[in-house]
């Protein structure tokens, strides 16, 4: 039987990793746990998309295609060319990436 991660796993693993470091972020949330929702996230382009990113990557099909490659070309019409938002959506797409590893 296959084990499907859950996307709360993939937004907290994308809170600890990405929106530690990510100058965007609502001020004074440094403390916040991973598994708690930033006010900033209403508003962050990997957050809105990331619905759409996680049921794309769960249903690539490896033969037909590389989901990381896809994935990353998504993330590159999400976020803009230049500054953190472009890192942050790669690191985003890794973790996605890394949880649904098959």
């Amino acid at each position: 039987m296959l084990r499907r991660p859950a996307i709360d796993h993939v937004r907290r693993v994308i809170r600890s990793r990405v929106c530690a470091n990510c100058p965007s972020r609502t001020a004074g949330n440094g403390g916040t746990s991973p598994a708690s929702a930033r006010p900033c996230e209403a508003h962050c382009p990997l957050f809105v998309h990331l619905p759409l990113l996680f049921e794309i990557g769960r249903h690539a099909d490896p033969i037909v295609g590389h989901r990381l490659a896809r994935l990353r070309a998504i993330a590159r019409k999400i976020a803009p060319p230049a500054g953190p938002t472009r890192r942050n959506a790669y690191a985003a797409v890794d973790a996605i990436e890394e949880a649904l590893g098959d």
